[in-house]
């Protein structure tokens, strides 16, 4: 009763988005239960099980950081999980992790270190030497942990799977904590995935794991290092990772309008090594023409992340990175180019009647007429677009401050509108794009959607000029 009594208490008063919430507590004698949020997604010992998990490595590290932030919350608050393993990781609908199970969870009393009185707690695979070795303990139990996870999410194996042949705790404890022993970095010899390859992340993982508690980062300094690893993975483009990490610091994704907001601004930060940094792209949100460029954009954001443009809501980091991979660079200081930033670019190609963005089932849109028809729209290999006919399918690689180069061929080209007029000319642009209609530069039953959406943006805009924002 004491443990349970325990467990809910600890629960009650450690909400957060990536800490399984506690719905209630039955204490009926014959009904000991607690209530937890419904959980579809699975826990991530399953998923890797299957081979469920995200296949990218950067979509790996966004989980790791999730439980990083989950447990930069609890040990916030003065807890210890004490049975750290993937089985006790699960995701949501969304695939958010949400850290769970907190049956053999401490309380640390505001003490530097506790001691496990009644023998050892925990999962023996997961737990640290001094854990093992039944010595004073604290937070940084469950950052040995998390190592151990973050290998596994990594390596989409199972960390010392061989002691499972003896199971001798006794075996197990000496192989730890006198041999020192530790999953193999890289598990395989010759390895090419890329998190092995990242000296940031190997060494992250070895400091987890050290036998000195001491040595262990805590989950603050953990959380940090992922999510500028995680910016850094989906962000190729310099100043577009920066504008992320300094406007969106502990995030992965932001609310549309905030981040629009933010974008526009005209606002500068001073840097460590003396210089400024604009935080956005000093674009007025009252210029019409500007307001075009931000819908193209809210657009293109949605159709990348498979949503409607009118229920899209959230820019993620990753999709950020995307766009920029397709028409960046963010800020083009060469003075030979005619687009300043990565968002006129984006306008000066959605303007033309032939692009489509990100769209399914392309073909069912192509109608030939007098000439056969074309339309350009992103490929799913960010950087590259697809020409798109009812004949023929090509692509074009895009590689931001050099041009446009269609696969098999030795030509680059400018931008394409340039390719477009100078090799489909045998063809006739597709119509009915809802980018061009945004421009309102064709006519068709569409049309008013991009006239409704600049109106609507620019009734909801405030001007960066305080002096011009409306009294309440």
């Amino acid at each position: 009763m004491a443990s349970f009594k325990r467990e809910v208490e600890i629960m009650s008063r450690i909400r957060f988005p990536n800490v399984c919430l506690l719905l209630g507590a039955c204490t009926d004698p014959d009904y000991f239960c607690i209530v937890q949020e419904y959980l579809p997604g699975g826990d991530l010992a399953s998923l890797l099980e299957k081979g469920r998990l995200s296949s990218s490595f950067y979509g790996r590290m966004r989980l790791a950081s999730q439980v990083a932030r989950g447990l930069l919350w609890i040990h916030s608050n003065g807890v210890l999980h004490r049975d750290l393993k993937l089985e006790n990781l699960l995701l949501d609908t969304h695939g958010e992790v949400k850290v769970c199970d907190f049956g053999l969870a401490d309380n640390t009393g505001g003490m530097k270190f506790i001691w496990d009185e009644k023998g050892r707690k925990g999962s023996p695979l997961y737990m640290a030497p001094e854990v093992l070795q039944k010595k004073a303990l604290n937070n940084k139990v469950d950052v040995y942990s998390f190592g151990l996870i973050l290998w596994e999410v990594l390596s989409g194996k199972r960390a010392f799977q061989e002691h499972l042949k003896h199971n001798d705790l006794a075996i197990f404890t000496s192989a730890i904590c006198e041999k020192m022993e530790r999953p193999a970095i890289p598990p395989e010899k010759g390895s090419k995935e890329e998190g092995w390859n990242n000296v940031y992340v190997t060494n992250l993982i070895k400091r987890c794991w050290s036998d000195k508690p001491k040595d262990r980062p805590d989950f603050q300094e953990i959380y940090d290092e992922l999510n500028v690893l995680i910016t850094e993975g989906y962000i190729k483009d310099d100043w577009g990772r920066t504008f992320w990490l300094i406007n969106f610091p502990d995030q992965d994704s932001v609310p549309w309008e905030e981040f629009i907001k933010i974008l526009m601004c005209k606002k500068t930060v001073p840097l460590d090594d003396g210089t400024t940094f604009n935080k956005g792209l000093s674009m007025s949100k009252k210029d019409p023409d500007n307001s075009k460029k931000a819908l193209c954009l809210k657009l293109l954001l949605a159709q990348i992340s498979g949503q409607k443009n009118s229920t899209f809501s959230r820019v993620t980091c990753e999709n950020f990175g995307k766009v920029l991979a397709w028409f960046g660079p963010g800020i083009d200081n060469d003075p030979k180019s005619q687009h300043k930033n990565f968002l006129e670019r984006v306008a000066y190609i959605a303007r033309q009647p032939w692009f489509f963005g990100s769209i399914d089932k392309p073909d069912l849109l192509l109608h030939d007429g007098n000439k056969p028809v074309y339309m350009i729209r992103l490929s799913n290999e960010p950087g590259y677009f697809t020409i798109h006919t009812t004949k023929m399918k090509t692509r074009i690689i895009y590689t931001p401050g050099v041009g446009y180069k269609p696969e098999g061929d030795k030509e680059v080209f400018p931008d394409l509108v340039v390719f477009a007029k100078s090799k489909l000319q045998a063809y006739d642009a597709q119509t009915g794009s809802d980018y061009a209609a945004i421009f309102g530069e064709i006519a068709q039953a569409n049309t008013g959607l991009g006239a409704y959406l600049a109106y609507n943006f620019l009734q909801n805009a405030q001007d960066d000029d305080p002096s011009k924002s409306k009294k309440h």
